[in-house]
């Protein structure tokens, strides 16, 4: 729990050493991207990740780290690998949610992941990747043809299973969203199949002073995936300001406790409740 720095990979280390050095702050975010740490298949480079775990760890504070795989985030040897992708109506190139070659790929991906970082203390929460509609998780505002909500399911399940096995020690999170045609059903029957006993909570990227409410669609399908669960999760929607504090407030109404904050908010930590 705690209130994490929510770091990019353009920022400097100085930056993000400044961030975890706050107080109130208890640990910060290393998001990569596949391209990043794959550039060439089979040659895998966690240089990245290992600086920002040695940057929380020289604070004394955690982190959480996470490997896109969703727009802007395929290295450019999948073309060529028979993964199947496909185009959206903006022009981004994404996996195709239904290719069983990239569940291959990505769940040797993923055990090699968890050989290197599930017993790391630093390391307090992972957050699972698939083939993603937008960043990282199970989010559609669009769908090829061909993919319905029984191939979403199935696949996404096989991801998790994977990260499940790879991470016995470490908390994860799963993103809860939308999905074109089919609402919240993705989220609602992928943590319905998951045992409150394993250490997996609901994330959400959209939490602000007004969002999400306990009536609307989202933020009921993430007060279930919450329900008798470890541990959920959320990240402001932007940089909130003076609306900071109320944002929190809400994600605390959903039984919440980490929160991912923006850069320019995070000097505001220390006028926070403790989570």
């Amino acid at each position: 729990m705690g209130y994490f720095a929510l770091t990019t990979r353009q920022m400097p280390d100085s930056q993000k050493a400044e961030f975890v050095a706050n107080s109130a702050i208890a640990g910060m975010t290393s998001y990569v991207t596949w391209a990043d740490i794959e550039p060439v298949e089979g040659q895998l480079d966690f240089s990245r990740i290992d600086a920002d775990i040695a940057i929380a760890r020289a604070a004394g504070k955690k982190i959480t780290i996470g490997v896109f795989t969703g727009r802007d985030a395929l290295p450019g040897w999948l073309s060529t690998a028979g993964v199947r992708l496909w185009t959206n109506a903006k022009g981004q190139t994404l996996l195709h949610p239904g290719d069983a070659r990239f569940i291959g790929l990505w769940r040797e991906r993923i055990a090699m992941l968890g050989q290197r970082y599930d017993q790391d203390a630093t390391v307090v929460q992972v957050t699972i990747c698939g083939a993603a509609g937008t960043l990282c998780g199970p989010r559609y505002p669009e769908l090829p043809a061909d993919v319905g909500l029984d191939i979403l399911v199935s696949n996404w399940k096989q991801i998790i299973d994977a990260y499940v096995a790879a991470f016995p020690t470490t908390m994860l999170n799963l993103e809860v969203h939308l999905t074109v045609g089919f609402g919240a059903d993705l989220p609602g029957e992928l943590f319905n199949a998951i045992p409150t006993t394993v250490p997996l909570g609901p994330f959400a990227e959209f939490l602000s002073d007004s969002a999400p409410t306990s009536e609307s669609e989202t933020g009921t399908a993430f007060a279930a995936a919450a329900r008798n669960r470890q541990h959920c999760a959320f990240q402001t929607v932007s940089p909130l300001g003076d609306r900071l504090s109320a944002a929190v407030e809400r994600g605390r109404s959903f039984g919440c406790r980490y929160f991912e904050l923006y850069a320019s908010d995070v000097p505001q930590a220390a006028n926070l409740p403790l989570p």
